[in-house]
């Protein structure tokens, strides 16, 4: 049985039980005469006693209640995750990278939200800088490969560039486990009109594909107006969001 539901269940059975001591005691007390203050001071003495066994129980199906599950992911999907800034997209993936045996692809646009992560996870790690002109952004290459992406005008070609950015990686190596990460679908939308990027993220999916490999993509809903976010959003496998 899960464990919240059976703290939940030793709960509600601890509370029962002490329901029948309660009556027990008010029973016994009208039997043997007690006053009212008398059989009202022994029925309290049962409760709080009952209280002190049925309150790590109650604290421990709470615990329970908040803990965040981690969802199952499969390979060759794409999943985004909802969200204003990139915290919990960032924490999965550390949840993810932690399990071990991946090797990591961070596309990003601002190097102040991943670049710990990247630190941190340099032996594992290829990146792919999203920018504008040469210099923005800019980081010395990390990981086993650096691939700084230095577009002066973001179009299909760029996006394709970034495909084959990722293609080039997995030749490298096709038995390993892959996580790719996407923070700056924003930055791409503000340069590509929805189709383009609907197609680059079908491109992605295909090379993923066949790989033991899935993509998260951070995103922000509110970026976009009601019907382009619907039909980006249909080009993801699910859609985590965060409530933070």
């Amino acid at each position: 049985m899960n464990e919240r539901y059976r703290k939940s269940e030793d709960y509600i059975n601890g509370y029962i039980d002490g329901m029948e001591d309660v009556l027990k005691e008010i029973k016994k007390g009208t039997s043997s005469s007690l006053t009212l203050t008398e059989l009202k001071i022994m029925v309290e003495s049962v409760i709080k006693a009952r209280e002190k066994e049925l309150i790590p129980l109650m604290k421990g199906s709470a615990s329970k209640q908040e803990t965040k599950v981690v969802p199952k992911l499969d390979f060759g999907n794409i999943y985004f995750v909802v969200e204003h800034n990139p915290d919990y997209s960032l924490e999965l993936v550390e949840n993810l990278l932690n399990e071990g045996d991946f090797r990591f692809i961070c596309i990003y646009r601002k190097i102040s939200y991943v670049q710990s992560l990247i630190e941190r996870w340099k032996a594992i790690t290829h990146t792919i800088r999203l920018s504008t002109k040469s210099g923005e952004d800019s980081i010395a290459p990390i990981g086993m490969v650096g691939l700084d992406k230095n577009a002066n005008n973001l179009q299909s070609t760029d996006l394709e560039q970034v495909i084959s950015n990722i293609e080039e990686i997995f030749s490298e190596d096709r038995e390993s486990r892959y996580l790719i990460y996407l923070q700056g679908i924003e930055f791409l939308s503000s340069y590509n009109d929805k189709g383009k990027i609907i197609n680059f993220l079908n491109s992605i999916k295909d090379s993923i594909s066949p790989m033991r490999a899935y993509m998260l993509v951070t995103i922000d809903k509110d970026y976009y107006n009601p019907n382009d976010f619907a039909q980006i959003a249909k080009t993801a496998d699910d859609l985590i969001v965060s409530n933070r």
